[in-house]
Formats: structure tokens, C-alpha cells, sequence
């Protein structure tokens, strides 16, 4: 297990292969759709991926994200602090390919071959939680 600051960008099909767990944390203010709507940017997003392949030798990857993050209530005008978690398992696929046999529990993560964004994985699933 790596406990690094969350790299950037990564090859989930070399990750699986090693069976690699990357942990780490990143700031909130890098994210910075997340924190449009927030009263502001200060804190941290923990954040591990677990990469492997299944049973059917398909690329996945199981995602824990925890942060805190403040807002204003629209009822009372005041702060308050709401905590976000979010746990995804993705199925990585190639672009354009067929997903109808993916297990039932998977996100479908579409790549080309790029290197995939950790960071807007991150936030996207932060905006969603």
C-alpha cells in the first residue's frame, strides 16, 4: 500500500495487475467545482483506491473518499459543517466497449488510452455524494 499524496494521473490496468492500494490525501481547495459552492476551501479529502482485477480478469476499482465541508444552511444563514463519504467500485473498460456483461455493482469507467484522472474521479464522486 502506498500512503503518498494521491498521484495526479494513473494506469489502473497496471495498478490491478499489482494489486495495488493507493492512499493518501489531497487538499480540498485543488478541487475546485467542489468548492464553488462552499463557504471555503479549507481541509483535506482522504482518499483509497484499491485496485484489482476479478474473477473475470476485468480492471477494478473500489474508491473510499472522506472529507468535510463547509456550507451555508439555507434555512437558518448559518454555517455548518457536513461530513461527505463515498465508496464506488468501478469496472474499467476501453471506450466504446460493450458493458452489458459487467456484474451487477459496478460504475462503468470508460478510458481511451490515457492515463486516468484520480483527481476528477475524486471530485466527481464528491460532487455526487
Amino acid at each position: 500500500m502506498l500512503n503518498d499524496p494521491i498521484p495526479p494521473h494513473v494506469d489502473p490496468r497496471k495498478l490491478a495487475d499489482r494489486g495495488t492500494t493507493l492512499q493518501g490525501e489531497l487538499l480540498l481547495a485543488d478541487l475546485k467545482r467542489l468548492c464553488d459552492p462552499l463557504s471555503d476551501d479549507v481541509g483535506t479529502v482522504q482518499a483509497k483506491f484499491v485496485f484489482e482485477r476479478d474473477e473475470r480478469k476485468s480492471v477494478v476499482i473500489h474508491s473510499f473518499i472522506d472529507t468535510e465541508v463547509k456550507m451555508v444552511c439555507q434555512r437558518c444563514l448559518e454555517l455548518v459543517t457536513l461530513p461527505i463519504h463515498s465508496e464506488c467500485s468501478y469496472a474499467v473498460v476501453k471506450e466504446g466497449a460493450n458493458t452489458q456483461s459487467l456484474p451487477k455493482g459496478y460504475y462503468v469507467l470508460e478510458l481511451c488510452e490515457y492515463p486516468l484522472d484520480l483527481q476528477s474521479l475524486i471530485e466527481e464522486e464528491l460532487l455526487l455524494a
